[in-house]
């Protein structure tokens, strides 16, 4: 057993040898002889340099040992240090939520965050039934089938909003900010304080503009004019973050396409309607 602080060069052996090699070496102007030296030298301390780190080096040696002996440890150390692009846009778009909902109480935000309500479910849904039950009774088959197609892609954008808002908690922002508390993950949520994300409000009011859009190209401008402004009066309200209400916007314009996809004939639409003008024209 070495003593701490021995002189460990002077008494091993094969560092004489190493040493007395190298002295021949360098006398003789010999260069193979020289590599072949360093080359030993390098072996014994490589092998050696474990057992007495406290010789040379510790600190340094220790922790290339340790990434040398567990490289994804490392790696994975290096990974939580550095934060990823998920944690980098997640703080941005909880900063953005937080200086818009400064704004939360100023008249003409709250006067807009409850016009934006007739974008809730029940709402919304007595908007469709009404299209539907004006073309019943003025006989407008194509305001009927409109009306009818807002109500699907109504119900099913929130269908799938409401799965995702079960299965899915965040904070809302008002919360955060007045209660000094977040969270962000896959669970269950336990109230309207978590639900977050999606936007529900933008989610249908995308849909429903976007099927008026397509199938009454006269409504297009103002239907979806009152969604943008139902999507962007969210965030300063403080019920949503940015993410939640494109994550909405996403989500309806998804389900109106879906609806217009697989609707019953429903590229047919206009054709009829266009025919019946030119011959009531007449």
């Amino acid at each position: 057993m070495i003593r701490a602080g021995a002189d460990f060069r002077h008494r091993s052996p094969v560092g004489s040898c190493v040493r007395t090699t190298v002295d021949e070496s360098l006398s003789s102007k010999n260069l193979p002889t020289i590599i072949a030296s360093v080359s030993h030298a390098t072996s014994f301390i490589a092998g050696t340099r474990k057992s007495f780190a406290c010789f040379i080096v510790p600190a340094e040696w220790a922790a290339q040992d340790q990434q040398e002996s567990d490289p994804m440890e490392t790696n994975s150390h290096e990974k939580k240090v550095s934060p990823d692009a998920a944690s980098v846009v997640e703080e941005a778009d909880k900063e953005v939520a937080r200086s818009a909902a400064r704004h939360r109480h100023h008249p003409v935000v709250k006067t807009l965050g409850t016009a934006s309500e007739i974008a809730d479910q029940i709402p919304l849904s007595i908007v469709c039934a009404a299209m539907i039950g004006a073309g019943a009774i003025t006989h407008r088959p194509q305001m009927t089938q409109v009306g009818l197609k807002m109500m699907t892609a109504h119900v099913l954008a929130n269908s799938v909003k409401r799965i995702i808002k079960n299965n899915f908690k965040r904070t809302r922002p008002k919360v955060m900010i007045e209660e000094q508390t977040y969270e962000c993950e896959a669970g269950e949520s336990e109230g309207g304080h978590d639900t977050s994300f999606p936007s529900g409000h933008t989610a249908g009011a995308v849909a429903v503009a976007t099927v008026m859009a397509r199938d009454l190209p006269q409504t297009a401008v103002p239907a979806m004019a009152v969604a943008a402004m139902i999507a962007g009066i969210q965030v300063p309200r403080g019920k949503h973050y940015p993410i939640d209400v494109a994550a909405g916007a996403v989500l309806g314009l998804a389900a109106a396409c879906a609806v217009h996809a697989f609707w019953p004939q429903g590229r047919e639409t206009r054709k009829p309607t266009a025919e019946h003008s030119r011959l009531a024209a007449r």
